[in-house]
């Protein structure tokens, strides 16, 4: 059996690391350092052993040795246990999204799949090469015999309604009506939105890292400090890339989620704008009270020989 994994979300590895690996029939070690298949990782998220490939009775399985844990198919719990690996398989490792592509040899003779395999029905991942469908039933092992015709598909209805359930949520949660985004073709609005989040995030950074220098020259004695926990992300962490990933692809304890950090961040530079405000208004009502007519004619030595309003202007002068 032959199985193949490939980095889905990164184009390139440094120099010498590879973004794919294959093996067939033996077992395999992936990690950070000195392992069959080495991922780079700088924030030591990875484990220097991750987990473990096991060919076993036919298959393989794989087993998490990790501390951060190995997470399967969008799942937010860590492995619990050895998972047998299927077809389309979604690996979470560090912050690597690993596709899984398996081929049976025994399917690749034109020999039917075995009963044991995986029971999962999902579309093969693209590997750069055509795809044989006659190896792969989707009716099931025996349904369709030998020269017999396939059934005509139909039309791809499911599809479709899981397309308008998308743009039904992303409009509920965006507080508009649903019908406004029904013309809209889905992987558009999804670009949008990726678009304008990433902008967001890098503005809202920029501007909480000017706020913290702002109060690093006023000598503010409230500065926001790294805690065990409800640390925001925007504030903390360096660089765009890592903070959409922590607030959404790989959360971290300890860290806010994507709402509550924005929600935080427009909190905190509010509070920001008003306080400087109304310390410019309090600085700008001092100056004018000290350049008022009064005042400065308080400061005045009494003489008779020079002329009152001489001495004022100079005395406005040295201010």
């Amino acid at each position: 059996m032959f199985i193949r994994l490939q980095i889905n979300n990164v184009v390139s590895l440094p120099a010498g690391m590879s973004t794919g690996y294959s093996a067939r029939d033996r077992s395999f070690e992936i990690g950070r350092e000195a392992c069959d298949w080495t991922l780079p990782d700088p924030d030591k998220f990875i484990s220097a052993r991750h987990c473990e490939v096991r060919y076993q009775a036919g298959a393989f399985w794989l087993h998490d040795i990790s501390r951060n844990g190995t997470f399967i198919n969008g799942s937010t719990q860590r492995m619990a246990g050895p998972h047998r690996l299927g077809q389309g398989d979604r690996l979470l490792i560090g912050r690597y999204v690993v596709l899984v592509s398996i081929d049976d040899e025994r399917a690749a003779t034109g020999h039917p799949r075995s009963s044991h395999g995986s029971t999962q029905r999902q579309m093969p991942v693209a590997t750069g090469r055509p795809l044989d469908f006659a190896d792969q039933p989707f009716f099931g092992p025996g349904e369709q015999r030998p020269g017999q015709r396939a059934p005509v598909a139909s039309p791809p209805a499911p599809l479709a309604s899981t397309r308008d359930e998308v743009l039904r949520d992303i409009a509920i949660a965006a507080g508009i009506s649903p019908e406004l985004l029904q013309s809209r073709d889905p992987h558009e609005v999804a670009a949008e939105i990726g678009a304008v989040l990433r902008t967001v995030v890098e503005e809202l950074a920029l501007l909480l890292k000017a706020r913290a220098a702002a109060k690093i020259l006023a000598k503010s004695t409230h500065r926001t400090m790294i805690s065990a926990a409800d640390n925001n992300p925007l504030k903390f962490v360096p660089g765009t890339d890592d903070i959409l990933e922590i607030m959404f692809a790989r959360r971290r304890s300890g860290y806010l989620d994507a709402r509550h950090s924005v929600e935080d961040a427009f909190h905190d530079l509010k509070t920001h704008e008003f306080a400087t405000y109304a310390a410019m208004q309090t600085a700008l009502s001092r100056l004018l009270d000290d350049l008022s007519p009064e005042a400065i004619s308080k400061k005045l030595p009494p003489t008779s020989f020079t002329s009152k309003k001489g001495l004022a202007w100079d005395a406005f002068v040295a201010k």
